[in-house]
């Protein structure tokens, strides 16, 4: 398996100013990009990674917390977290920090 260098332990995300985020009544989550006016839904585990995400937390927090959270394996919290943080860096709903 190969590291997409977005999905290494130390990245952290920041959500830009034009995507707003609602939850929702059973644990999942709504996002809308105001830009493209485009919706983006979020199960209860990717909910669990926006919150991380917006607390700042880097990957490698992030992975633990699904893991810990979820009770699944850390490969499977190791593809997971990436694939949806590709899937929103893709379309603009976060972006990565520049903090080091």
């Amino acid at each position: 398996m190969t590291s997409h260098p977005n999905s290494t332990g130390e990245a952290t995300f920041v959500v830009p100013d034009h995507v707003m985020a609602s939850e929702l009544p059973d644990g999942g989550t709504v996002l809308l990009d105001v830009q493209d006016e485009a919706y983006f839904g979020l199960n209860s585990v990717g909910t669990l990674i926006w919150r991380e995400i917006q607390a700042g937390a880097p990957v490698a927090a992030i992975r633990s917390t699904v893991v810990a959270e979820f009770g699944i394996s850390a490969e499977l919290a190791i593809v997971d977290v990436a694939d949806l943080i590709e899937q929103m860096l893709g379309r603009g709903l976060i972006q990565e920090s520049n903090r080091k």
